[in-house]
């Protein structure tokens, strides 16, 4: 540089460095019944600076699980990725997808009347059926086992050992599953 009446200078630029800011996507931690579609997987933002969004990404932002409708209980990954932007370096964190047992929704009759009239004969419990390892068990006042199946294929009939079981009201539990609350109470045998 010269400049009239200045003596000769050197002036120096000096370089300068900018560094991209941070920017951490996190998956959002996510549940669903076991048997249910995936849930919409999310992210948040933390750390985009100016105002600045999703809209300056130069890849888009992928976000995945292994989990399908039918996967057991248990706990999935959620894996983030894919996203990257100029002035940013990104850090993504995982989150978790939990399946969970579904709720319960079996209707269990309270009464039923074996008595070969052809209506309400055996104890129908209709809902079972989507629980096909469940185990049934019946028992009489004093504690005594008076019916047990596996799957509950076919429905009590209201005897024991090949008789009818006296008229009164007998205990019931029924475990749907492992894991699962058990089901309990009472069922009344009518003529």
């Amino acid at each position: 540089m010269t400049s009239a009446g200045v003596p000769d200078a050197n002036i120096a630029i000096p370089n300068s460095t900018v560094n991209p800011a941070s920017l951490v996507i996190a998956a959002n931690d996510q549940e669903k019944y076991q048997g249910q579609p995936n849930p919409v997987l999310t992210v948040t933002y933390y750390g985009f600076v100016n105002n600045e969004g999703p809209a300056v990404f130069t890849k888009p932002l992928t976000i995945s699980t292994t989990a399908t409708a039918n996967s057991a209980v248990g706990l999935y990954p959620i894996v983030v990725g894919g996203a990257e932007a100029a002035n940013y370096t990104v850090t993504f964190l995982p989150g978790t997808l939990t399946v969970k047992l579904s709720p319960l929704s079996v209707q269990i009759p309270n009464v039923f009347t074996p008595n070969g009239d052809g209506v309400n004969d055996v104890w129908n419990i209709e809902s079972l059926s989507a629980y096909p390892q469940c185990l049934v068990s019946v028992y009489s006042r004093n504690g005594s086992l008076v019916f047990q199946s596996r799957g509950y294929a076919i429905a009590w009939d209201g005897t024991y050992k090949g008789s009818l079981v006296p008229v009164g009201t007998y205990y019931y539990v029924i475990d749907t599953q492992p894991g699962a609350q058990e089901l309990a109470g009472y069922v009344a045998v009518l003529r």
